[in-house]
């Protein structure tokens, strides 16, 4: 069974990129102005002598989001990063809806840890696979088959009553912020 993950930064997938072939068809396509992430991160970065960076997943207009290894698990974790200069901090509601998640929903990813540094906030959450989008983008003729359809759209809108139940609207539902774990 897949488990879908809803991420509530209005316009990424669990890779921190937006999609445009989704953005076609948002009734509003403008996104919130924001500056880039103006923090380097250096090869062999260490955040809090725990988690080593692997690679870069993505970027979009509210953060960035890199693959690290958990050295105390050996797991590797998604952490997404958010400049401290950012003109639109939303990384801490993203950790607020987390958590109320974490104790009402299986259809999201679990929060790990989250913190802040001199230059940027971060959380800690477990690492999913790919996005909806992109996994039907590697489907023969680009689509699913009405099974898989049916109980992906499902699960889909378990985790969005899972939101609509603590009190929280996505506001870009689409399939490159649903990603499989």
């Amino acid at each position: 069974m897949y488990k879908t993950s809803s991420v509530v930064d209005q316009g990424q997938n669990q890779n921190g990129q937006h999609d445009k072939n989704d953005q076609k068809d948002q009734a509003n396509p403008k996104k919130p102005e924001s500056k880039k992430a103006s923090f380097d991160i250096p090869e062999n970065f260490e955040i809090r002598n725990r988690w080593k960076m692997i690679k870069k997943l993505g970027s979009g207009g509210f953060g960035e989001v890199y693959m690290f290894l958990d050295t105390k698990t050996r797991q590797k974790v998604a952490i997404k990063m958010e400049g401290l200069n950012n003109t639109k901090q939303v990384l801490k509601m993203e950790v607020a809806v987390l958590k109320k998640l974490d104790r009402n929903s299986d259809h999201v990813c679990k929060l790990i840890d989250c913190g802040r540094s001199p230059q940027y906030n971060y959380m800690v959450m477990t690492l999913l696979g790919q996005s909806l989008a992109d996994l039907r983008r590697a489907q023969p003729e680009n689509c699913f088959s009405l099974s898989t359809a049916l109980r992906v759209s499902q699960l889909m809108l378990y985790a969005v009553r899972d939101m609509h139940k603590i009190g929280y609207l996505h506001r870009d539902i689409k399939p490159s912020n649903f990603a499989v774990g």
